[in-house]
């Protein structure tokens, strides 16, 4: 009896071992799919953000153009911040019952000054990487041969 039950164990071992296989392979190739399918989304947005440096770094028009659109959408996100931390208690003091309006929208200037400040930051960074042409275009290779070299390892496990 005991023989039986060990071979029904084995057996049931052998057959579940079956079946998970080819859903363990299918799941791996879908792992891996998505890994690769990221890591060239990394490779496209690196390889535009060099061409974009370059193009820049040769045109002053382009540059003009990127930091003047940043410099309105700047402006643009502190007028509405501003426009709800000034404009709140003068809605409070004249229409007392928008208090819970003003109340609900004053803490979304946070988030609004806080894009404000990404934005700053992003532009900070665009100049800097403009004074260091060279330094900048060398961390962009080096963030590239790294996906490169994740791709490849992928490749290789495939």
């Amino acid at each position: 009896m005991a023989f039986w039950q060990g071979v029904a164990a084995s057996g049931l071992v052998v057959v579940l071992a079956y079946i998970c296989t080819p859903l363990k392979n299918k799941y791996v190739d879908y792992r891996n799919g998505r890994r690769i399918k990221r890591y060239e989304n990394k490779m496209r947005i690196l390889t535009w953000e060099k061409e974009h440096l370059a193009e820049v770094k040769r045109s002053n028009a382009a540059l003009a153009r990127a930091v003047y659109s940043d410099i309105f959408f700047i402006l643009f996100f502190m007028n509405i911040g501003l426009g709800l931390i000034i404009v709140s208690p003068i809605i409070i003091s004249v229409v007392p019952v928008l208090e819970p309006v003003t109340k609900f929208l004053l803490p979304l200037s946070v988030p609004v000054w806080g894009v404000t400040i990404l934005v700053a930051f992003d532009n900070i960074r665009k100049f800097s990487n403009l004074k260091n042409y060279s330094k900048a275009i060398k961390n962009i290779e080096r963030k590239m041969s790294d996906v490169e070299e994740k791709l490849n390892k992928i490749d290789k496990n495939d």
